[in-house]
């Protein structure tokens, strides 16, 4: 059986474009025996027609009163010596399944409120697995859950997790105007403080579309008082990502109007002279476990933070199914029976905590990473000879200590 699970792995790497997860291990640890029995189970059981047998995750699940599981492994009996670690950024987009962009376009807004969905139980789900670990998150609200779903924002406020706005409607910023933008984005704000007296302090793009034609979205931010912004995938990718940019870790943005910005990047990990996406969603789902964890332990090595993020729809395996064209079905649905099992594993090994919780570790990072928006604004072929100073360098300006203390410090 061992020889067939490598064998389908094998052939599912040629017949699907996933040579990145092999690729990412190599550039990190392990070897390709750990990764083709991995890859090799999830086309087996394509081939069954039936999800991943028992995992040590599921064998170990503690069942309350009402039939809900959770994971049992806390910070004190799964791995004490994480405390010690450093503290990476856990993060959640807070939305339905016909949010998500590969399935949206076949639910249009005004049938929104007709679809049925399991954002309350795998919201309880998640909340419950972050509990047992003594971890809190940042949740990314979309203001249309928070006016649809208002004891989802109350959930989160209670256990004590920062909120911030995944804005409104969810729609592309590549489809908004500046006063679009900001007209949702305020929206969102006041459906969110409708229902929690909690500080809003962060933000993040609807599929991470801060790209380099709205690069403005920042300013619109920083001006209606947002501290820290998380949508910038330094990567090429058709719907997002600025790959010319130029920082990977938390920094701060200085804008043309002398306000300051922190922006916290989407994980990626180095190959070449490519940047490769890891650590989240689709990417977080489709990699074997293995790629995602070294690379989190890489980068924590080198006193950084990883950027983890997900999706409550991606808790839940039983969602209804749609054909949406090859690429999309599988990038929808793949593995979303392995997200669960996958996070509780994180958090067993690593430390992780909410965005406002891991700010004030990197505030040296952030005091002495300053990126001018208007070089970025630029033409990135011309400006980025003059931008490879931040490639791990000191940048050219330094943020004051009470400006320091205005973004981090709550």
């Amino acid at each position: 059986m061992r020889i067939l699970e490598i064998a389908c792995g094998l052939g599912g790497l040629f017949l699907l474009p996933i040579i990145y997860p092999i690729l990412l291990l190599l550039n990190s640890k392990g070897s390709f025996k750990s990764v083709a029995p991995s890859m090799g189970g999830f086309f087996l059981n394509l081939i069954r027609g039936r999800a991943h047998s028992s995992t040590p995750f599921e064998r170990r699940l503690e069942t309350r009163s009402d039939g809900v599981q959770i994971g049992r492994g806390g910070l004190s009996s799964a791995n004490p010596s994480k405390i010690d670690k450093v503290r990476n950024f856990l993060t959640v987009d807070v939305e339905c399944w016909f949010h998500a962009y590969n399935i949206g376009e076949k639910f249009p807004r005004n049938t929104w409120h007709l679809q049925e969905t399991q954002l309350l139980q795998t919201m309880d789900r998640l909340l419950l697995l972050l509990q047992a670990h003594d971890t809190k998150a940042t949740f990314f609200v979309l203001g249309w859950v928070a006016d649809h779903f208002p004891e989802v924002v109350r959930m989160i406020a209670a256990e004590g997790h920062e909120i911030g706005t995944h804005g409104y409607h969810h729609e592309l910023i590549t489809r908004m105007t500046p006063q679009e933008f900001e007209t949702d984005l305020l929206r969102s704000l006041e459906a969110i403080n409708r229902n929690t007296s909690q500080e809003v302090l962060g933000h993040r793009a609807s599929n991470f579309t801060v790209v380099k034609d709205t690069l403005w979205a920042l300013e619109i931010l920083a001006k209606n008082g947002i501290r820290y912004d998380s949508s910038i995938f330094p990567i090429a990718r058709k719907r997002y990502g600025i790959p010319t940019y130029p920082y990977r870790y938390p920094h701060t943005l200085r804008m043309p109007d002398g306000r300051a910005l922190i922006e916290l990047p989407l994980s990626t990990t180095k190959l070449g002279s490519k940047l490769l996406p890891v650590a989240g969603g689709g990417y977080f789902r489709l990699y074997p476990y293995n790629i995602t964890e070294a690379y989190i332990e890489k980068t924590n090595q080198r006193g950084m933070p990883a950027m983890v993020y997900l999706h409550p729809w991606e808790l839940d395996a039983d969602q209804a199914r749609f054909f949406l064209g090859p690429a999309k079905t599988f990038q929808h649905y793949v593995n979303l029976e392995s997200t669960e099992r996958k996070l509780d594993r994180l958090l067993e090994h690593f430390s992780f905590g909410s965005i406002k919780q891991g700010l004030p570790p990197v505030r040296d990072l952030i005091r002495e990473s300053v990126v001018s928006l208007s070089e970025i604004y630029d033409d990135s072929e011309a400006v980025l000879p003059n931008l490879r100073w931040m490639r791990g360098k000191r940048s050219r300006e330094t943020l004051k200590e009470a400006e320091l203390n205005a973004l981090v410090d709550s």
